[in-house]
């Protein structure tokens, strides 16, 4: 795996984040309950449509992005530099996702990224 292959983003199983789409849709439907109940059509239409972009955006957006300046986890608004990273650490089993081990001791799940990824980024870490 090169350096462009572990760069970029990683979106992760759409099960991830599955509870939140829900969330949104279910709220979406009370709503739209609410609005049928009136009979207001034309803001069921407005409903359906914003309740649509929000799932796509839920569903599609990454969790996490490796760049050659650190990782940033999207869906939790954190920025983590490498400087920050002591360890990637080895798979244990049943990982679904890449941990690594910071400067203050805690471990840090990469949202989305394979623990296949982790050779080839401890690799390139090594190298700088």
């Amino acid at each position: 795996m090169s350096d462009d292959d572990v760069f970029g983003p990683y979106r992760g199983g759409t099960y991830t984040r599955a509870y939140l789409t829900m969330f949104w849709l279910l709220g979406a439907a009370a709503i739209a309950l609410e609005l049928w109940a009136h009979g207001r059509w034309g803001a069921i239409v407005v409903l359906v449509v914003v309740a649509g972009m929000g799932a796509t955006v839920l569903v599609g957006t990454a969790q996490s992005v490796l760049s050659p300046e650190g990782l940033r986890l999207v869906l939790l608004r954190r920025w983590v530099p490498w400087t920050e990273v002591t360890e990637v650490l080895a798979p244990e089993p049943g990982d679904a996702e890449l941990r690594l081990r910071l400067t203050d001791g805690t471990v840090l799940t990469a949202k989305g990224v394979p623990p296949s990824v982790g050779p080839a980024l401890r690799a390139v870490l090594d190298r700088w």
